[in-house]
């Protein structure tokens, strides 16, 4: 087992000095972390300080699919999730993260993954923002079931931001089913009922739009 930070992972790529796209960067970062060769290039200096590294990790360098590995890619999210701000129009590390575990284990893993990660951290706010974050960026069946229960439970939460973010998510994905969905909604802040209302009436006209093609 070879223990790594992901923020080394993070700044050695930077180091390179590699302009890449975002694919490019998923690869790139796919391949560092399971590139022994990387790894015996890293100076012992380096190494000290990745061991002392509170958010360190374990990356398994046998079999990406057993229990351990599977905890090691979830534990490793939150971490990120932990040290990202999540900003309108960025795009955070832990989004990046969540691309890499489709790309490594494929779409139904990375999915249990998040959606356990939620159930888990359900009463931190800034966990769910990010999940959030991440599940509105990508295409509504892309993300069927997991990201729709995700949104619904979201717009539950305690929290106001969460219930707003919630909305964001119905209102990227722009699919006709969360008119239903947002219609049943009630909001004591008058602002995000205001939203709500917002949005539906943009869902509806991007269905008349359509029906009208």
């Amino acid at each position: 087992m070879n223990k790594i930070s992901h923020d080394f992972i993070y700044n050695y790529i930077k180091k390179q000095e590699i302009d890449a796209t975002l694919n490019e960067y998923i690869n790139l970062l796919n391949n560092f972390i399971f590139s022994k060769t990387n790894y015996e290039n890293i100076t012992k200096s380096e190494e000290a300080t990745i061991f002392e590294n509170r958010n360190s990790y374990i990356i398994p360098d046998k079999e990406i699919y057993d229990e351990k590995a599977l905890n090691n890619y979830k534990q490793l999210l939150i971490n990120i999730m932990n040290n990202d701000i999540f900003e309108a129009g960025e795009i955070p590390e832990s989004e990046i993260y969540f691309s890499t575990l489709i790309n490594i284990l494929g779409r139904n893993e990375a999915l249990e993954i998040l959606m356990s990660v939620y159930l888990d951290n359900f009463r931190n706010s800034h966990i769910i923002l990010g999940i959030l974050h991440i599940i509105s960026h990508f295409k509504y069946e892309y993300m069927y079931p997991q990201g729709q229960i995700i949104a619904l439970g979201s717009l539950q939460h305690h929290n106001i931001s969460v219930k707003e973010f919630a909305i964001k998510a119905f209102e990227n994905w722009g699919n006709k089913e969360a008119i239903n969905i947002l219609r049943g909604l009630s909001c004591d802040a008058k602002w995000l009922q205001e939203y709500v209302d917002e949005v539906i009436v943009e869902l509806e006209k991007e269905v008349d739009d359509v029906l009208s093609c």
